[in-house]
């Protein structure tokens, strides 16, 4: 009876357990966004400004990562800082580059940064996060969603 009951524990354990590891995913490296949006409050930004951060996910604990700037106006340090190579002045009031990182297999990743000039008006608070929607699954989540980040700078 004793040996049966500790078989029944010792079988249920093992479900417990098993069932656990099969609903944990594993890591998947990446960019935590597809877009990110960096807003500003000039029209003229100078060499050196801040504009925002880039997260990259490793699964190994490393926190300095390749990062290359498709735009040469742009430098993107280790950490995922980007900041500005030389003076920025907006004439549209925005641009577009990309930024890819490399994960520790050799796969490249891509996100479209937009960096945005918009009027601060005094006592207006701007969102720091956006999503962007798409469909979801049975879940009420789209793991192919677009998201983005938006980040806004004051001096």
């Amino acid at each position: 009876m004793k040996i049966e009951m500790r078989l029944g524990v010792i079988s249920l354990l093992c479900k417990v357990f098993l069932c656990g590891l099969a609903e944990e995913s594993p890591c998947t490296p990446g960019l935590e966004s597809e877009l990110l949006v960096f807003k500003v409050h000039r029209d003229h930004l100078y060499k050196g400004t801040t504009l925002g951060r880039v997260n990259f996910k490793t699964c190994n604990g490393r926190t300095r990562i390749l990062f290359q700037s498709a735009d040469n106006r742009f430098d993107v340090d280790m950490d995922g800082t980007v900041t500005l190579k030389r003076s920025l002045t907006f004439h549209e009031g925005y641009e577009v580059f990309s930024v890819h990182a490399w994960d520790a297999n050799g796969k490249k990743h891509t996100v479209s940064i937009r960096v945005e000039f918009v009027h601060h008006r005094k006592g207006h608070h701007v969102d720091t996060a956006m999503n962007i929607s798409s469909p979801q699954n049975e879940t009420g989540q789209d793991p192919h969603a677009v998201r983005a980040q938006t980040w806004t700078f004051e001096e």
